[in-house]
């Protein structure tokens, strides 16, 4: 109801500035003519139109371009993204979320929290995120990425160990996810679910449940959000102890980065995950 009252009150809006400029310009015309005639206040008012009309047609063309190169760069920085060409996607994810179009902003600013977050700016991604999730929550629900950008929160919180933040942010995600969600939120809320659970140290959980829903997930994701959480698969499962040793290396087999640093977000702020990922040389590559 709110909605619709205020798509009203902007068509009122529109009409009556509408109506004002043209009573101006039949005020203008009546104003410098000797002798206004009705003929003369119809072309008046029809001109007036024209004119209107050429510059909102002029004005549509530009949007229309800057809507397709926004588009275009913003898919180019998603591709960028999951080459590992993390600061390039950054840059123009960054830059689009500064866009006075509602929602560029909210799709660049989703992206670029998720981009932080791969970089290992855990803070910083938790905090666009937040703001995101906050200033264009209409528009996140309209395009599907409200539960997905509360299923981010909790896994950002649940990397950084806020266990109670990434609960609630979980059980947000679960009431978001009923109302209504896009294909990849009950992968990623797996994903968040996992990682929490570790944090816990509900290892075995952890490993139940990827173990459990991992068709799925690899039905719904790519490969660059399918190999960090096989990596927390392995570490879940490993925690189990030298009985759960092969499954791990099995896991692990198939998860040697793409490029240099991949993993590093996960054990950021998780010791006994950055530990793992030594062990395993799953971390950036250091120069001598």
């Amino acid at each position: 109801m709110a909605r619709a009252a205020k798509k009203k009150l902007v068509w009122l809006k529109t009409i009556t500035i509408w109506l004002l400029n043209i009573a101006m310009a039949v005020a203008i015309y009546g104003m410098l003519s000797n002798g206004p005639t009705t003929a003369g206040v119809l072309a008046t008012i029809g001109g007036f139109i024209a004119i209107g009309v050429i510059i909102l047609g002029v004005a549509s063309v530009f949007v229309r371009r800057r809507w397709r190169r926004a588009l275009a760069e913003l898919t180019n920085a998603e591709a960028a993204l999951s080459r590992g060409q993390l600061d390039l996607a950054c840059e123009i994810f960054k830059r689009w979320s500064e866009s006075r179009n509602a929602i560029l902003s909210a799709i660049a600013r989703h992206d670029l929290g998720w981009t932080l977050l791969r970089q290992g700016r855990l803070e910083e991604a938790l905090a666009v995120v937040s703001d995101n999730d906050s200033a264009h929550e209409r528009v996140l629900k309209r395009l599907t990425l409200h539960g997905t950008s509360s299923a981010d929160l909790s896994l950002c919180c649940a990397l950084l160990d806020k266990i109670e933040d990434a609960e609630s942010w979980l059980q947000v995600t679960e009431r978001r996810e009923a109302i209504a969600a896009n294909a990849s939120l009950p992968a990623m809320k797996v994903f968040a679910r996992a990682v929490l659970d570790c944090r816990k140290e509900q290892c075995e959980d952890a490993a139940r449940l990827l173990d459990a829903q991992w068709p799925a997930c690899e039905a719904a994701l790519t490969g660059s959000v399918l190999r960090p959480m096989r990596v927390v698969r392995a570490y879940a499962h490993a925690a189990g102890g030298p009985r759960n040793s092969g499954v791990a290396d099995n896991l692990l087999a198939s998860s040697r980065p793409v490029y240099d640093g991949e993993y590093d977000f996960l054990g950021v702020a998780w010791p006994a995950m950055q530990t793992f990922l030594v062990t395993h040389r799953l971390v950036r590559e250091r120069a001598a």
